[in-house]
C-alpha cells in the first residue's frame, strides 16, 4: 500500500554536477554523508554505518571518502575518544565546490520589465 509523502524524508544533495559520471559507490557515499548531515553540512556516521547503507565494505567507503576529500566535496576530521588515542567516528563537513555558484542573486532588475502579451487558442490576450 502506498503512503503519503512525509515532510522531512528528503535530502538535499549539493554538487550534483560534480557527481555526474562518477562511480555509483562514490555517488552513494556522498549521498549518505549528505543524508546524515545537519543544516550546516556536518555529520559523523561511522564507516561501518556508511558501508551498511551503501552496501559495500569499509575499504570501499575509505576509498571514496578519500576521493571526495581530495576533490573538495567533503572535509574529514578524525575524532578521538575522550582521554584515549582510540578513534571515534570521523566528522564529515559537506563542502560546496568552487565551480558552483556560491550564492544566488535574488536582486530585482534595475529597470522594470515590460509585460509580455500572449494570445491563447481562444484569441484572448493573456498578459
Amino acid at each position: 500500500m502506498n503512503t503519503k509523502y512525509r515532510k522531512g524524508t528528503f535530502t538535499v544533495i549539493p554538487n550534483t554536477d560534480y557527481l555526474k559520471g562518477k562511480p555509483l559507490a562514490q555517488q552513494l557515499v556522498f549521498f549518505w554523508i549528505c543524508y546524515h548531515s545537519d543544516d550546516e553540512g556536518i555529520c559523523f556516521p561511522s564507516r561501518k554505518k556508511l558501508s551498511e547503507e551503501v552496501g559495500c565494505d569499509v575499504r570501499t567507503i575509505d576509498k571514496y571518502v578519500k576521493i571526495l576529500e581530495q576533490d573538495g566535496a567533503i572535509e574529514k576530521t578524525i575524532r578521538r575518544k575522550k582521554n584515549s588515542k582510540e578513534n571515534s567516528s570521523n566528522l564529515y563537513q559537506v563542502m560546496q565546490l568552487n565551480s558552483l555558484p556560491s550564492e544566488i542573486n535574488y536582486s530585482t532588475p534595475s529597470e522594470p520589465v515590460a509585460p509580455v502579451t500572449i494570445s491563447n487558442l481562444n484569441n484572448t490576450q493573456i498578459t
